[in-house]
């Protein structure tokens, strides 16, 4: 165990913000956090630093355990901004470098004459560097500087020279590069493009120490992590495996409530009826008080009726005003840009059908807002043609509109796009995006990024579009939101051209994808985002950063110092060997005694132990996949 939180209370303001939470990072874990905006994410990643104070209980509320550091993007400063990008990342190495200064320095002097106890030294100083990876830091360095969108070249300009979000982006780089024991991440893949994300998840997921991500990002958080913490009504619960999982499970626990929920209702209303029909009638007096009382104390410990994720976001549903032609639209030799600029290098060309979902994806500043910009007009064609078919209505969500001011309140700003509209009807309306009560009267000059999409797609939905035209709509929704906005473009019955860089939007939306690449070049992808990534995905591109043996920086030793290192090796090999099998036998034998267990009559009727117990077994089966596949790749 790395850290871990026992029965904390956080309190901001004087307002509890977090209760009761039990929170544990073991080894190697990879940990996301999940919730809705302002659920406490954020705050409890301010907690495990130790930045934000817990209401002090009898028990020890905060443990570490075997931590030299924990990295976190907003304790990177630069001291220094002269420095070049190079510089300051070969500062996340120190404790390598000390090593590689070392055995330069043994090196040297064992040329001039040799020592035993110096070449010993030397042969435990090369092993030291290559377990802290030492043969990769250069290639990792760059790797990471370029998949971050950066230019080789850049890595000597001075820290000057880049915006605050290059810098944010390069403190980004330090800190992944640094290893910290554990690694704490605030919505990391905010402002990347599919490209970065795809680099940075598999970093990720190869990363030797702990890591906790608080995130929006669902493709993410299943591709790298094996638990998930959902912040809910300031109560913090853990579910093992990645978020798919953790979807799987919330759901049965869902249904496990509701019928909890609805057998007490019903025993409440079966108890409430005896005592209605008998409490005036003296022979059975005693019947009805005992029943009054037992309803009593049932509705004290009645649990709250669980809402479903469709109670705790946005909904509607609509038909196209228009059925619109089955052609609607056909994109042909089309080159996009500006008159000094074009940019891109050969002609795009597709044709979308009815109920087409086709997909925008590639690096930022490829093209892909400047097409649909010149779909809809804003901006001219450099050259082809854009044909739209006939009663095709569209419906243009652009992410700039964002940024647009105004003084009208919410409800002034809507109800004058649709005049026709009955205050009544607006209120229903807004209410369906979560603009209840005063909410309504909020200007739109205060309200949030996701506050502004919501009442731009309510605007867009009631206009009854038939086709959807929308330049990143998940930026600043969260998790229920996203998938909200998935559910309605499911039933919706038109067509959607989309630009996304949200992995888990575009499979769960798209049937096609349009890539835009680096390179300015367009693929179309016709079966969707699978052949995508089975054509573009280029595996090898990531993988020589975790190389262990890297031959340009491999350290060159002579034949007898050579053979003492392979001994020693092979040693570390065999009793690492032994211990797996070791493992692999107590993990059987532990699990076995928990299946055991689910035999009890007493546990079969109690669905927590039972729950507890299924995800114990379900964490030792993991432990013991892992434990056979690092004994069969190291006994080859």
């Amino acid at each position: 165990m790395l850290l871990e939180l026992n029965d904390c209370n956080v309190f901001l303001s004087g307002e509890e913000i977090l209760s009761n939470v039990n929170f544990r990072v073991v080894d190697k874990d990879k940990i996301g956090i999940v919730g809705k905006n302002g659920s406490g994410k954020t705050t409890l990643l301010k907690v495990l630093q130790e930045e934000i104070p817990i209401e002090k209980s009898n028990k020890q509320n905060i443990i570490k355990n075997k931590i030299d550091r924990i990295g976190f993007l907003s304790q990177i400063n630069f001291s220094n901004l002269e420095k070049s990008v190079d510089e300051e990342l070969q500062g996340a190495f120190e404790d390598i470098l000390v090593y590689e200064r070392k055995i330069d320095k043994l090196q040297k002097e064992l040329e001039e004459k040799y020592d035993e106890k110096k070449a010993n030294a030397l042969l435990d100083a090369i092993e030291q560097f290559n377990n802290l990876g030492g043969q990769t830091i250069n290639k990792e360095k760059n790797s990471a500087f370029l998949k971050f969108g950066f230019k080789k070249e850049e890595l000597n300009k001075p820290l000057s020279s880049f915006s605050g979000g290059e810098r944010t982006k390069i403190a980004l780089i330090k800190l992944l590069l640094s290893r910290p024991d554990i690694i704490i991440l605030d919505e990391p893949t905010n402002h990347l493009d599919i490209e970065a994300i795809d680099w940075l998840s598999i970093y990720l997921k190869n990363y030797k120490k702990a890591l906790i991500i608080v995130s929006h990002d669902r493709e993410f958080l299943n591709q790298i992590c094996n638990v998930i913490y959902e912040i809910e009504n300031k109560q913090v619960t853990r579910y093992v495996g990645n978020y798919d999982n953790y979807i799987d499970k919330k759901a049965i626990d869902y249904e496990t409530k509701l019928k909890t929920y609805e057998k007490q209702s019903e025993e409440i209303k079966k108890l409430n009826g005896i005592y209605e029909r008998f409490r005036y009638k003296p022979t059975k007096a005693k019947l009805a008080l005992s029943r009054l009382r037992r309803k009593e104390k049932l509705e004290k410990e009645m649990i709250q009726k669980p809402l479903s994720s469709s109670d705790k976001s946005f909904r509607t549903s609509f038909i196209p005003r228009k059925e619109g032609s089955k052609e609607v639209l056909n994109v042909i030799n089309l080159k996009i840009g500006y008159e000094t600029k074009t940019i891109q290098t050969n002609n795009i060309n597709f044709k979308l059908l009815r109920k087409d979902r086709l997909a925008i994806i590639g690096k930022n500043g490829t093209g892909k807002s400047t097409l649909l910009k010149t779909i809809v007009g804003n901006l001219k064609p450099l050259q082809g043609e854009i044909i739209f078919g006939k009663d095709i209505e569209y419906e243009y969500f652009d992410q700039d509109l964002l940024k647009i001011l105004s003084n009208k309140t919410i409800f002034d700003d809507f109800s004058d796009e649709f005049p026709r509209l009955t205050n009544t009807e607006v209120r229903n309306k807004l209410g369906n995006f979560l603009f209840t009560s005063s909410d309504v009267f909020k200007q739109i000059n205060i309200l949030s990024g996701g506050e502004k999409v919501r009442l731009s797609l309510a605007k867009i939905f009631e206009h009854k579009p038939n086709f959807l035209i929308l330049d990143e709509p998940t930026n600043h929704l969260d998790i229920l939101g996203k998938e909200a906005l998935e559910n309605i473009l499911d039933e919706y019955e038109g067509t959607v051209l989309f630009v996304s860089h949200d992995r888990y939007f575009v499979k769960r939306v798209s049937n096609r994808i349009l890539h835009f690449n680096e390179n300015n070049e367009i693929f179309l992808y016709n079966d969707g985002y699978e052949e995508y990534v089975s054509n573009s995905y280029k595996e090898n591109n990531y993988e020589s950063i975790f190389e262990e043996n890297n031959k340009d920086d491999n350290i060159i030793l002579s034949k007898e110092n050579n053979d003492h290192l392979k001994f020693k090796e092979n040693r570390k090999k065999e009793n690492y060997l032994k211990k797996l099998e070791n493992d692999i036998e107590n993990f059987e034998k532990e699990k076995k005694e928990l299946e055991e267990k689910l035999n009890d009559s007493e546990i079969q009727t109690n669905y927590i132990i039972l729950h507890e117990i299924h995800e114990k077994i379900e964490i030792l089966q993991q432990k013991i996949s892992k434990a056979y596949i690092e004994w069969e790749n190291n006994s080859n």
